[in-house]
């Protein structure tokens, strides 16, 4: 039985594993700071000189682990793709592009979520941080930031960069608020994909956290994924329950288990159903 607990699978900074140890202090801005949160003056950008041009490829601390992530398997954000799916990411072979910044970040979290090796994984992905980057993505990278930007935001570690990446893409409440509430789930979605409800239910819940319709606390979880279950196809309502208060709302992974084969099969049969 599919469970709906009450938390989104992205949120605010308490919302799982933090992005590296050495993240600035709250409240701090990634401009013209380190991550120290010295500010960088123009002495001290003119005493490194001859390190401007390697600022993009700063070496981070690393530890002595043998632990290592590939590029490919993070994926990469490219904020100018269309995706027809809806799922805020696009699979061509093993190649992963997220064209959501909120599935990126998930993403990158399940990457470092590990404590063993958390800290080394969050170094690696914030050395080649640039190179996750698609589209526009880049360009804002390179030209819109300045050298003591991206410097701050190296010192400051991935969890400061991808605050600054959401920031520069994260959709705005208008539009969190249209894509809460359009479309809908059809059968046809689920037969192609046996992922297709927690999908749905993940990206609906993304921009209901954006948009303020879901709480900070996450106190009207349930009245926002009653919501999200009503624009079920039919005959997926008689397979898959609507929430209750019983379901959890200790763990904020995955809204809903992986939908079957025979469960396929059981739509498909209740969608010839009148």
């Amino acid at each position: 039985m599919p469970t709906y607990p009450g938390g989104p699978p992205d949120g605010d900074d308490n919302d799982g594993p933090d992005f590296g140890s050495n993240r600035p202090r709250h409240g701090s801005d990634y401009r013209n700071f380190g991550g120290n949160g010295r500010r960088l003056d123009h002495n001290t950008v003119s005493y490194a000189g001859g390190l401007v041009n390697t600022w993009d490829n700063l070496p981070v601390a690393r530890s002595a682990a043998p632990y290592r992530i590939r590029r490919e398997k993070t994926g990469q954000f490219n904020p100018d793709e269309v995706d027809t799916s809806g799922t805020g990411m696009i699979t061509d072979g093993k190649n992963i592009t997220f064209t959501d910044i909120y599935a990126f970040k998930l993403r990158v979290k399940s990457l470092i979520e590990e404590p063993a090796t958390h800290d080394e994984a969050a170094a690696q992905i914030a050395s080649f941080f640039q190179t996750l980057l698609g589209g526009s993505a880049p360009l804002w990278w390179t030209s819109e930031l300045t050298v003591e930007d991206r410097f701050g935001l190296r010192k400051g570690g991935l969890g400061l960069m991808m605050k600054a990446l959401i920031k520069q893409y994260g959709p705005d409440i208008a539009h969190s608020t249209a894509e809460y509430n359009k479309g809908k789930l059809r059968v046809e979605d689920v037969d192609e994909d046996p992922n297709a409800v927690t999908r749905w239910i993940q990206h609906k819940v993304r921009y209901a956290k954006s948009a303020g319709i879901l709480n900070p606390d996450n106190s009207n979880w349930l009245g926002v994924l009653t919501q999200v279950w009503a624009r079920f196809d039919l005959a997926i309502k008689r397979v898959i329950p609507p929430p209750d208060e019983a379901d959890s709302l200790a763990d904020s992974a995955l809204p809903t288990t992986q939908i079957k084969s025979t469960q396929i099969t059981q739509i498909n049969s209740n969608s010839q159903l009148k």
